[in-house]
């Protein structure tokens, strides 16, 4: 996969937002592919805005980032850093406050017929395996199960290649480990292209792009309490297929 491009959606003294491209991780991990936070520091030393400072020995020393929420690796969308240490408590206080506000668009694939079009709420239980880093749906009793609630509505649906497909948008209202691609198996088969939890792509041989975009993200900026707003339009060929996402690009 070629290096995207780094995308600055807004950024000052205390903050940055920008676009995590899908298939990259957030933080460094075992594959040792170049991850967003390592980028987001090379940027930031070699510009103005890191916060450098001499040392003893008169090296500047590194910028400091931290990351206040995660993405999944194969997900793609908005996010926003701290460069600052308070900036970073007082955007981690939101997330813990549920201030921030979080939309995602998806496709699914084989979704209920029952089903509704409006916004609708799912309460679910999930417990996450450490040792394979999945989680499942569960029920409230069981040993480690965590409340998982979202909202949920059908935007359009569509048949491609004898397959239904429908986009939806989602708003998380808690967040769980692999939420939404859990809490969407309760509504369908899953997410498009997700090979650990849709059973229509576990076993498939290839490479699939998870049809899963975070589109919207909204918080307060932690001076001067401003509410800020940031959107981006999903990426992925599956998403071309729907009406609604070309409107949206046009607007």
């Amino acid at each position: 996969m070629l290096q995207e491009e780094l995308r600055i959606l807004y950024e000052d003294r205390e903050i940055l937002v920008c676009k995590k491209p899908p298939g990259v991780p957030v933080q460094s991990d075992r594959s040792g592919a170049y991850d967003l936070a390592s980028q987001l520091l090379n940027y930031l030393a070699a510009s103005d805005s890191g916060a450098l400072s001499g040392t003893a020995s008169g090296r500047p020393q590194i910028p400091y980032l931290a990351v206040v929420h995660r993405l999944d690796r194969p997900v793609g969308g908005v996010m926003v850093f701290a460069k600052t240490k308070q900036a970073a408590a007082r955007l981690s206080r939101q997330i813990q406050e549920r201030e921030i506000e979080k939309r995602y668009y998806c496709v699914l694939t084989g979704i209920k017929e029952s089903w509704g079009k409006e916004w609708e709420t799912l309460t679910d239980y999930l417990v996450m395996d450490t040792r394979t880093n999945l989680s499942r749906l569960a029920a409230p009793e069981d040993t480690g199960a965590k409340e998982a609630r979202l909202r949920v509505r059908l935007l359009e649906q569509e048949r491609a290649a004898e397959q239904d497909l429908a986009l939806a948008e989602v708003e998380l209202l808690t967040g769980r480990h692999h939420q939404i691609r859990v809490q969407m198996t309760g509504i369908s088969e899953g997410i498009w292209g997700d090979t650990k939890y849709n059973s229509g792509f576990r076993g498939k041989k290839g490479w699939f792009s998870l049809a899963l975009f975070s589109s919207y993200l909204a918080f307060f900026h932690p001076s001067t309490g401003e509410k800020l707003q940031f959107c981006l339009p999903p990426e992925g060929e599956v998403f071309e297929r729907f009406a609604y996402i070309q409107r949206l690009r046009e607007r």
